[in-house]
């Protein structure tokens, strides 16, 4: 079976046999990982990159006042690794939400597939943008939106994060998060978040059963907090 990784870079150039030759290099070794295994801790030297392969990953901001935030969320086919090439130790604890599986590489091997590979590195590095770019509009969420918003913000964005896996937008999805972490990554408290889903049901906008959800007013949701989706249409001609 294609791996995620592959079928995500796919999405956008045709693969050549040497590019396929190097993802297979990254992803040479699958292990499995628990939920809750530690990847890197914050201040651990970081030697090597991951491919997370199945399940979920999430970044660990530092514990401020007994909560530690949820800075980030990684999905299977994302390297793990890629947004700290500029540190030689981890700044954030980067733990697996998930049960899950991934394959480790050093992370020297990016130096040389710069070298060797070029097209397929510089289509990380745009993929890699298209992170930075979803993080800033989540940055704005937190910053310009009350805590509903953020929530429909949030649902929205990782529907459209999701969509690469699958091959298209879902309105139903699996969220492996408890409302207690799901506080953590809106900035809210645990209550107020069982509240909001509880508004959102009455108000008919989603479901909810345990960690599946359905949403169910897709178009009003963009609307009201003025969501886009900016991992549409990315840009290649630079490099192609």
């Amino acid at each position: 079976m294609k791996s995620a990784l592959m079928s995500r870079l796919e999405r956008s150039v045709v693969l050549t046999a040497e590019e396929r030759d190097w993802i297979a290099r990254l992803e040479r070794e699958e292990r499995p990982v628990a939920a809750r295994t530690t990847l890197y801790a914050e201040g651990e030297p970081m030697a090597d990159g991951h491919v997370l392969r199945y399940g979920w990953a999430i970044v660990r901001g530092r514990c401020v006042n007994g909560r530690a935030p949820i800075l980030r969320i990684y999905l299977p086919g994302e390297i793990i690794g890629l947004a700290e090439l500029g540190r030689a130790e981890a700044v954030h604890s980067i733990q697996m939400q998930t049960d899950g599986s991934i394959s480790t590489f050093p992370r020297v091997l990016f130096a040389e597939l710069i070298a060797d590979a070029p097209r397929l590195a510089a289509l990380l590095v745009s993929l890699s943008s298209l992170d930075q770019i979803v993080l800033r509009e989540w940055l704005g969420a937190l910053t310009r939106m009350d805590g509903a918003s953020r929530l429909i913000h949030f649902l929205l964005q990782m529907r459209d994060r999701l969509a690469p896996l699958s091959g298209h937008k879902s309105a139903r999805f699996e969220l492996p998060f408890s409302q207690a972490e799901i506080a953590d990554i809106l900035g809210v408290t645990t209550v107020y978040v069982n509240r909001m889903f509880q508004t959102l049901r009455k108000e008919g906008r989603l479901e909810n059963h345990g960690r599946s959800v359905r949403l169910l007013d897709v178009a009003g949701m963009e609307r009201d907090v003025g969501y886009r989706d900016v991992q549409q249409g990315l840009y290649t001609d630079w490099f192609t």
